[in-house]
């Protein structure tokens, strides 16, 4: 048997090479909420003022709904939070004497589960979140990581089908003391996700495939016209 040192040596690289390609592709096409849903309606924008328990959508929606929150506020006195945290400590306000849950975002629908503000923990989105852009899906309650910099948070939540026009607010009891606000966005998507690759998706998968079809050529090509056997 006649044997290449130099194709047999670069072999395994190539093959590597493309598996981990074809690794990171399926790792971004699992964690992406653009990947695994589909947006099946317009998007709807609102503006959440903490000086408010509760702003409703327009729209009704149902199941999986994608919200994109940012935004900051003080509603803890003079401390400032987000959807999610304390600003700057990245430490939520889990509990505050006999107000645990208070000072992040909270979520209501029409039928059966109002938000009417003072409300705590039964209303936390953190209880209604299942899939986190760029983590993939997770068990509620679930909370994104500390976004420091953006406080911008996207997220899909599962309500019942027919929960109509969704409720968001700030959780807290007084509101005349607080400032700030959440800007909002709400998509809603398809009833079963539904995993797709979008454009850069099939090129990374492309190219993964291609180094690893390129490793096989490699090992098996004729060297000084005697085939290699293995």
């Amino acid at each position: 048997m006649t044997t290449d040192h130099r194709s047999g040596s670069i072999t395994p690289y190539l093959c590597a090479a493309g598996l981990a390609i074809l690794f990171s592709a399926s790792q971004g096409i699992a964690q992406g909420i653009i990947s695994t849903f589909e947006r099946v309606g317009a998007r709807e924008s609102l503006t959440v003022p903490f000086t408010s328990p509760s702003v409703s959508t327009v729209h009704a929606y149902g199941q999986f709904v994608e919200i994109i929150v940012s935004g900051t506020g003080d509603s803890k006195g003079t401390n400032v939070n987000d959807a999610f945290y304390g600003v700057p400590s990245g430490v939520p306000y889990l509990t505050s004497g006999n107000k645990p849950g208070f000072y992040q975002l909270n979520i209501g629908w029409a039928n059966g589960f109002g938000l009417a503000g003072c409300q705590g923990v039964p209303h936390n989105i953190t209880n209604f979140i299942t899939f986190i852009d760029g983590s993939g899906f997770v068990t509620p309650p679930a909370t994104p990581p500390y976004a420091g910099t953006t406080h911008m948070y996207d997220f899909v939540v599962q309500v019942p089908a027919d929960a109509g026009q969704l409720n968001f607010g700030v959780s807290d009891c007084n509101y005349s003391d607080n400032s700030g606000a959440y800007e909002i966005q709400v998509f809603q998507l398809g009833t079963h996700p539904a995993p797709a690759l979008g454009h850069a998706g099939l090129v990374v998968l492309a190219v993964g495939l291609l180094m690893v079809g390129l490793a096989i050529v490699v090992r098996r090509r004729p060297i000084g016209g005697v085939p290699m056997r293995g």
